[in-house]
């Protein structure tokens, strides 16, 4: 029997201490790269979602037919057998569409909420889940990995169907651990005047995805106050897009609307609103927001506050 190819257990000794291992004997008659490209999916795709110092047993032998190889996946008490072909060239997207799926039979069943189906815009969970709010999805070493939103509970079906908003690609039978959702948020802005202004936001999801309450309280030059309430809307691209891109699983997009007042002398008051498109990238609990709107202030004589202005900020999701 060949033991493991020189990429693979490369692959292990730079793995964190304390990870999943993989041992895999391959029968001489497969062919080398086939059994190469197999050790790869098998450490990209199973491994991560195994519990520290777990074992993954596999072993892959020729069959019968000339273009079919049988592996065998042993996790403790769960065996799953897998018949694969050997193209190579398309091999390892095949055998990763085929382990993300099939996988979840050597992970035995699970007491907490996780990826069960995957979709074409997501995921879906039979845990009923919180509308509206964002999960972290970790892996079998409770490594926080991506997150994502709730987006529609199905009542018939009993599934919660989720979109990514941030992370790496996930695989099937990843935990799903709660976020707060409540976010909080610091931006500048300029407008075409010059004029600088600064903001703090508080938003909160609503379980009305993907909508979120806001309240929000400002300053802006010459000596003017400011504070609204409103709400923001804002979806990530792969809830449109799928979660094959990087830049479709990290990004979002989103609006604001707000109504409030702005306070300047120390007796005017006066009605402002404003409304704002954005595109937020997530990193982790941290997000950055760049975006462009336009904003109007009036009390009952003439115009305050108008035009349009540039807005970039920060935000961040409280998790305990």
């Amino acid at each position: 029997m060949k033991r493991l190819p020189l990429l693979a257990g490369l692959l292990l000794l730079l793995s964190p201490l304390g990870a999943a291992t993989l041992s895999l004997d391959s029968n001489p008659a497969v062919d080398a790269k086939v059994t190469s490209i197999v050790e790869q999916a098998l450490v990209h795709s199973v491994l991560p979602r195994l519990p520290e110092n777990g074992e993954l047993v596999a072993s892959l032998e020729p069959t019968e037919q000339t273009t079919v190889y049988q592996l065998t996946l042993i996790y403790g008490e769960e065996q799953l057998l897998l018949d694969i072909g050997y193209e190579v060239e398309s091999l390892y997207e095949r055998l990763l569409r085929q382990l993300d799926q099939e996988g979840l039979a050597l992970l035995g069943e699970q007491e907490h909420p996780y990826l069960q189906y995957r979709l074409g815009s997501g995921f879906a969970s039979s845990s009923k889940l919180a509308v509206g709010h964002p999960y972290w999805v970790l892996d079998g070493q409770d490594q926080r990995l991506g997150q994502v939103v709730a987006t529609k509970y199905h009542e018939e079906k009993q599934l919660s169907f989720l979109t990514q908003r941030e992370g790496s690609t996930l695989g099937l039978g990843m935990r799903l651990a709660t976020m707060s959702p409540l976010h909080t948020a610091l931006s500048v802005s300029l407008d075409r005047n010059g004029q600088l202004g600064a903001a703090v936001q508080l938003s909160y999801a609503l379980p009305m995805y993907p909508f979120s309450l806001i309240a929000q309280a400002g300053y802006l030059q010459m000596a003017r106050f400011h504070a609204e309430l409103g709400v923001q809307a804002e979806v990530p691209l792969s809830h449109l897009f799928g979660t094959r891109s990087f830049l479709a699983r990290n990004l979002s997009v989103g609006a604001q609307a707000l109504v409030g007042l702005g306070f300047g002398s120390e007796t005017e008051v006066y009605l402002r609103s404003a409304g704002l498109l954005f595109l937020s990238c997530q990193l982790g609990s941290w997000s950055l927001q760049l975006g462009g709107g336009n904003r109007v202030g009036a009390n009952a004589n003439s115009l305050v506050e108008e035009g349009l202005f540039f807005s970039v900020g920060t935000a961040y999701t409280y998790t305990p």
